[in-house]
Parts: structure tokens; sequence; C-alpha cells
């Protein structure tokens, strides 16, 4: 158990490399630390470990070491990209997908809008099925013009998603979000005929009449 106490190793991961079984882990740690042969590993320690296992090529321990980072609020928000680049190199794209979105949320509070909306579309070229990113990343584009990316229209885009969404019977979210392309673009002739179909289809008779 010793040989595996690293800094980078939770116990878990202790079980697995040492091959005993849970309850002689934890028997084996905790004679450890109380004769002090090892130690906590101190908060400060979690991201730099983490990077360290991520360039080694060990991401299933930077992961353990980064989300335990976010659990103790230590390094947020750029904990979570590193996060999002360790599950990206396993492959567990949702897992990576909620951290970039977790990471624009923080941005977003603090006004950083160009990276927030960075971090979306990394989660959205990564999971073009995650329609939520796809949705905020839209509205975040049509309410801060800094945010607008190149090569992304909000507009088109927009569009692409208000049909996907009425395919899947999602009025209210479809609703909010022609609100928001109609408000930008109140010239445009198309958007108002659908968002009054849209209004009908939810039986919002007054907005049709509107």
């Amino acid at each position: 158990v010793y040989e595996c106490v690293d800094g980078c190793h939770n116990a878990a991961r202790i079980v697995e490399a040492s091959g005993l079984s849970s309850f002689a882990v934890f028997k084996n740690l905790s004679q450890l630390l109380d004769g002090s042969f090892i130690e906590p590993l101190p908060t400060t320690d979690l991201i730099p470990l983490g990077q360290q296992c991520l360039d080694a090529d060990r991401p299933s321990d930077a992961i353990n070491l980064f989300e335990k980072a976010v659990e103790l609020d230590v390094g947020v928000p750029e904990v979570h990209n590193l996060a999002a680049k360790a599950y990206e190199a396993i492959a567990e794209f949702e897992n990576a997908g909620h951290h970039l979105k977790c990471s624009a949320e923080f941005k977003i509070a603090a006004e950083e809008w160009r990276s927030a909306a960075e971090d979306l579309q990394a989660a959205v070229t990564m999971i073009p099925t995650d329609l939520g990113a796809r949705e905020r990343l839209v509205a975040l584009a049509l309410e801060y013009p800094q945010a607008r990316l190149p090569e992304f229209d909000p507009y088109e885009e927009g569009k692409v998603l208000v049909g996907l969404l009425v395919g899947a019977g999602e009025l209210a979210r479809v609703r909010s979000i022609l609100e928001g392309l109609v408000a930008a673009r109140p010239e445009d002739l198309e958007l108002k005929k659908i968002l009054v179909t849209v209004h009908t289809k939810a039986g919002d008779q007054a907005r049709v009449a509107e």
C-alpha cells in the first residue's frame, strides 16, 4: 500500500493498483497515517499533480485530482477545462462537455463573454446533440456581441435549433429562442412567421395577435 501512495492515486486507485481488498487498503492507510508515514495531499497540490498526470498520459489519475479540486472549489473555473481535457483523453465526452459548460457559466458570471462562448462552442463541437449547450451559445451570442465567434452565426444556428426543438415538441424552449431571435432581427419576416406558428401551436392567441 505504501508503495502505491504517490499523491496521484486516490484510495480507489490504490485498491486497483495493489490488488488488495478495500478493507485491507483502508486499514493500512489508516495505520500509515497514524504513524505519520503518509499525510493527506495539500489542496494546493491537486492541480499541479493533476497536470503532471495528464502530461504523463495518466488521465484517470488526473481526473480524480481535478474532480477533487472542483469538489473543494480549488482553481475554479480553470480546473473545469483541465478536467474536460482529461475526460476527452479517455473519450468520456459527456463528462468533458459537462465541465466545459460549468466553466462557461463561471465565465459568464465574470462577464468573460468570449471565453465562455469558446467553452460552449467546444462542448457543442464535441457533442452536437447537446441542444442545451447550443441553446446557451445562441442566447449568449445574441445578447453579447463580444461573445460572437468567427464562423458562428447565432441567427442561422438559432433557426436550426428551432427546427430541432420543434421536432422534439419543446415548444416552450422554441418560443424563448425565437423571441430572442426576433428581438435581435425584428425585420426578419421568416422568423416572425415561425414564431406565429409556434405561438399558435402553444395556444397563445394573445401572442399570435401581437
